[in-house]
C-alpha cells in the first residue's frame, strides 16, 4: 500500500490516524483541512425540501376502485369460447 493509498484509506475512514507515519499524518491533516473548507458551504446550505414537489406530482383524486357488480356483470355478459358463442347470462 503506497503512501497515497494509506492517506486515502484514512480519509475514507478505513484507517486510523495513528496507523499513519508522521509525514503521512501531516499530509492527511492538510488534505482534511482543505476538504473541510471546500465542503463547508455545502454543509451550510439547507437540504432542499422536496415534499411540495412530490405532493404536486401525486394525482389529485385517487383512482376509482372498480365496481365489483359491474365486473361480475361484465364477466357474465362477455362471450366465452365454445362451439357457439355463449353468454353465461343466457343460462
Amino acid at each position: 500500500m503506497t503512501t497515497t493509498d494509506r492517506i486515502h484509506a484514512y480519509l475514507d475512514g478505513e484507517l486510523p490516524l495513528e496507523a499513519l507515519s508522521p509525514a503521512e499524518r501531516n499530509r492527511a491533516t492538510a488534505l482534511e483541512a482543505v476538504l473541510g473548507r471546500a465542503a463547508a458551504p455545502l454543509r451550510a446550505a439547507p437540504a432542499p425540501d422536496l415534499s411540495a414537489r412530490v405532493m404536486a406530482a401525486l394525482p389529485a383524486v385517487p383512482p376509482a376502485r372498480p365496481n365489483p357488480l359491474r365486473a361480475a356483470l361484465g364477466w357474465l355478459w362477455s362471450p366465452r369460447p365454445l362451439r357457439l358463442t355463449f353468454r353465461p347470462a343466457y343460462a
